[in-house]
């Protein structure tokens, strides 16, 4: 990918991205090595970050029951967004750190009912119910984290800039 394609790319993310809250997290730091993590997806998958060395990565905080997260895939413009990332070489890795208590969590076959009638594209919907990426990446609301293809935390976004 050239910078005029990394410049599209990331304006795409920004727009897209949270509900404006621009936050730090304490372990991933922009320009440093993103953290390695493992976790299994709704299908029993593993993914490890490490294994996709090399690819540009997208961490997307999700659960459609936060208005902002529910407005993106009501409209379709974050399955537009996913669809064509992935079609570009793009992982998208859905991380989903719901506790398995609250109401908002999805098991997995709940999960895949809404990966199918959200009409997802994204490459994975990773079950985090333990909280390990959320705590790693500091995720605390829908804004995607972007893994660059050597291996470093390239940012994340925000839709308000």
């Amino acid at each position: 990918m050239n910078q005029t394609q990394t410049r599209s790319y990331e304006k795409i993310i920004l727009h897209f991205g949270s509900n404006g809250r621009l936050w730090r997290s304490v372990r991933a730091e922009i320009g440093k090595p993103a953290p390695d993590f493992t976790g299994k997806d709704i299908n029993g998958q593993t993914h490890k970050l490490s294994d996709y060395k090399g690819k540009i990565v997208v961490l997307e905080s999700y659960n459609l029951d936060c208005p902002f997260c529910h407005n993106h895939f009501e409209t379709g413009a974050m399955q537009e967004l996913q669809a064509e990332m992935t079609g570009k070489g793009v992982v998208w890795l859905m991380v989903n750190s719901t506790n398995p208590k609250h109401p908002s969590y999805r098991n997995p076959a709940a999960a895949k009912k809404e990966w199918a009638d959200e009409k997802i594209k994204a490459t994975a919907w990773l079950d985090d119910s333990s909280g390990q990426i959320g705590k790693l990446y500091g995720i605390e609301n829908h804004a995607p984290h972007v893994c660059h293809q050597q291996g470093w935390r390239a940012g994340l976004s925000r839709r308000d800039r």
